[in-house]
């Protein structure tokens, strides 16, 4: 019997002993991001996009990039990007283009970040300690880096949920 994960085979059977074996994912990989635009600035993100996407395109491991724009809300864009495998997609978030458009922090969605609006408050006086708050505050530190406006040490760039 055969059992797979992402990075490991693991075969059993009472007459071979259990033995791991590393083997890389060469499978393509598809990624889906949904961008919400600040109101007003959707002429400007789209104008850096379309650079990351000629970019991108340019890359060995890229399939395809694409920008797609809702119907339904003007400020929502979707991108959607093949690559190879995953070191491709790898070696894509590691380029120059990538890196100084895209931050390494993502906002994840949550409850306590959807009701803090609500009570007038932002999500750190809401609830500090959420999801939400330490992806915020995460990011946070990683705009002060970006911009060098910070002494903060890259060991201690982000605070993570497990430390609370």
């Amino acid at each position: 019997m055969f059992t797979t994960s992402a990075s490991t085979i693991i075969c059993e059977n009472k007459n071979i002993n259990l033995k791991k074996v590393k083997v890389e994912n060469h499978n393509p990989v598809h990624v889906f991001a949904t961008w919400k635009v600040k109101e007003g600035q959707i002429t400007s993100v789209l104008n850096l996009l379309s650079i990351v996407q000629d970019k991108s395109l340019m890359e060995n491991g890229n399939l395809f990039y694409k920008i797609h724009q809702s119907n339904s809300d003007e400020n929502t864009l979707v991108l959607f990007e093949g690559y190879t495998n995953e070191v491709a997609v790898t070696e894509h978030r590691n380029s120059s283009h990538f890196q100084e458009l895209v931050f390494d922090t993502v906002i994840h969605r949550n409850t306590k970040l959807g009701e803090a609006p609500s009570y007038g408050e932002t999500i750190v006086m809401h609830d500090a300690s959420s999801k939400g708050s330490i992806n915020y505050l995460n990011f946070a530190r990683e705009i002060l880096q970006k911009n060098n406006l910070t002494k903060i040490a890259n060991d201690e760039k982000k605070i993570k949920l497990d430390e609370l």
